[in-house]
């Protein structure tokens, strides 16, 4: 039986007698630095060879990479970007005393002196996402909160930059009830401002408004619909790096202490400890000098807050990579043995939980991996207009790429559940408002998108579970298609 995702993990951390605190190192925890009227925030954790590991709470797109503490000197690596791609890259190098980094950040021939502060407060961190239909692009927004206020946050588009900006930073974020007053910023070439305004919905968990951008040469405005995804405690951070360091460096001194970042109940499309335990030792069985590199900790969520909305919910667990190298004992070069990325598919180090007072490992809980069929019977099919649009194919409205799959249907066919699941959202076609788009959850963070729906079955609402080959209602004509 899967283990149950805890609401808090800290609560239980805190309250197990079996729960001593995380080693503190003097670099570990989250570091505040004023850049002019940007601030931004670092969380670095040292591994027992002084290297860093690190995580951006308020900017998705920054990676803070080659960390190294010796003494009281630090150095490390940071880069950016965002929907306009790489953007900037910078090192830095100082030293520590107390809860006082000092040092200089370095970009080619620019260098410029800076100061960051250890955190001392509590606080949490939230990610909201959020959709604008017209442009069809993505935002991700973070900020962290301090006593119910804001202290600083940042934005990325995903792969674009007509949604407000490419990226930039949180200027201001306000709340009243359920309504929230953001205001960015983005700087470059030609800097923009915007305000997004909008409500969250406590009943659906919706977040929907509007926004407005003004820039150097022009104004533009939309709307958007998204909600929280995910929201992070900084009570929790020791415990989820502490499980990350004893992971990566018992992994490298091959020690069987590396399968206690796993849950007694783990298991993950199929695989269990065990199956964990035999592939690890074959690894020390097969390769020397192993060494675990974690150049990404994209995002953290250790709290299922109750404003989540199922559409963006990401769970209990961590977005991260790594890599596992070593030197084959028949001899020859060091080789890649294995790399984890984090992926809705491939979640075998995703999800968390906590036992006997430590962060661990859990899986998906799925006893198989995902497989999906199709949503159309073999004899339901037609070819008069286009038969089938693949994914990925240019034009047609998608320069980017056609997001999906459409599949064209004979008259009077029906569109079928290509697997199990649960209903997540049932909401207007952005393009075509007369028509249905029908968002299911197949399992967590996997989702399958049924568009341009006419009518749906009575039974097919919010919070309905279906069943692969059950039918969810007829496609929209004159162009009957459905996109997965």
């Amino acid at each position: 039986m899967s283990p149950t995702l805890p609401s808090l993990l800290a609560l239980l951390f805190l309250l197990s007698p079996a729960a001593p605190p995380p080693r503190v190192a003097a670099v570990d925890g989250t570091w505040r630095f004023a850049l002019g009227s940007h601030t931004g925030f670092i969380h670095l954790y040292q591994r027992t060879d002084g290297s860093l590991l690190s995580w951006s709470p308020t900017d998705s797109g920054t990676t803070v990479e080659n960390g190294l503490v010796s003494g009281s000197s630090i150095s490390f690596d940071i880069s950016s970007s965002d929907g306009g791609g790489a953007n900037g890259s910078f090192s830095f190098a100082g030293t520590i005393s107390g809860t006082t980094m000092t040092g200089t950040f370095t970009n080619g021939s620019l260098s410029w002196p800076v100061t960051g502060q250890k955190a001392t407060q509590r606080f949490s961190q939230e990610s909201w996402t959020l959709v604008e239909p017209t442009y069809g692009e993505y935002m991700e927004l973070r900020r962290i909160k301090r006593h119910g206020v804001t202290r600083a946050g940042g934005f990325t588009i995903q792969d674009g930059c007509n949604f407000i900006a490419c990226g930039g930073r949180v200027t201001d974020w306000t709340e009243s009830g359920y309504a929230h007053t953001i205001k960015v910023r983005s700087t470059g070439a030609c800097k923009v401002i915007a305000q997004l305004d909008g409500v969250l919905d406590p009943a659906t968990k919706y977040f929907t408004g509007t926004w407005a951008s003004n820039n150097c040469h022009t104004t533009d405005s939309g709307t958007f619909i998204g909600g929280l995804s995910s929201v992070t405690h900084s009570d929790h951070l020791p415990y989820i790096f502490e499980m990350i360091r004893n992971f990566a460096d018992s992994m490298e001194s091959e020690s069987a202490s590396v399968m206690d970042a796993f849950h007694p109940a783990y298991l993950n499309d199929g695989l269990d400890k065990s199956d964990w335990q035999t592939q690890i030792s074959q690894w020390f069985a097969d390769y020397d000098n192993l060494e675990v590199s974690v150049p990404t900790i994209r995002q953290i969520f250790s709290v299922a807050h109750p404003d989540i909305h199922s559409w963006v919910d990401k769970g209990i667990g961590i977005d991260w990579t790594f890599e596992i190298t070593g030197e084959p004992i028949t001899g020859g070069p060091r080789e890649h043995v294995y790399g984890y990325d984090f992926d809705p598919l491939e979640s075998s180090f995703r999800s968390i939980d906590s036992h006997t007072g430590k962060a661990v490992f859990t899986g998906n809980g799925e006893s198989a991996s995902f497989e999906i069929g199709m949503p159309i019977l073999e004899t339901d099919g037609a070819t008069v207009t286009f038969g089938v649009w693949p994914y990925g194919v240019h034009g047609g409205g998608h320069p980017e790429g056609h997001p999906g799959v459409d599949i064209e249907y004979a008259p009077g066919a029906k569109v079928r559940a290509a697997s199990a699941g649960t209903v997540i959202s049932t909401l207007p076609n952005p393009t075509f408002p007369t028509q249905t788009d029908l968002l299911v959850e197949a399992r967590p963070s996997v989702f399958v998108q049924y568009g341009h729906m006419a009518a749906l079955e009575p039974g097919i609402v919010d919070g309905a579970t279906i069943s692969e080959g059950d039918i969810l209602g007829a496609p929209a004509a004159p162009r009957p298609a459905r996109h997965s």
